[in-house]
């Protein structure tokens, strides 16, 4: 592109990328608009403050508990449990499948109770 102004560039450039805008007739478009309702919002009474903090430790709380169920520890409690009741029926790769099986399930179970109380927990605090 070679003798080429600048402005010839820069107008190529933007007629390639589809982003030229002719501001000089529309200038309210360019101006983000303000949702003014913000400000506008009355401040929180105190027992509302105390009843979303309330709100927002038992989620933590919740949100702990689903964290505990899902360490190493806590999963080797209850695959043993599993083991014990399902050996009654089954045995061998029988077991062992089931077994796993079930893990899965408590896992992905408590993954998604853990997601869902983080989700909530992110939203009482906006």
């Amino acid at each position: 592109m070679e003798g080429k102004t600048e402005d010839e560039m820069l107008d190529i450039e933007s007629a390639s990328s589809g982003s030229f805008n002719d501001d000089s007739d529309d200038e309210e478009s360019v101006v983000p608009e303000i949702d003014d309702g913000v400000n506008l919002e009355e401040p929180l009474t105190e027992e509302e403050i105390q009843d979303l903090i309330s709100e927002l430790l038992e989620v933590e709380s919740k949100a702990a508990e689903a964290q505990e169920a899902l360490e190493e520890e806590s999963l080797s409690k209850v695959e043993i449990e599993v083991r014990q009741e399902l050996k009654q029926n089954l045995q061998a790769e029988d077991l062992e499948t089931a077994v796993a099986d079930e893990m899965a399930a408590f896992k992905e179970e408590w993954e998604a109770v853990l997601d869902d109380l983080e989700t909530e927990s992110a939203h009482l605090l906006v």
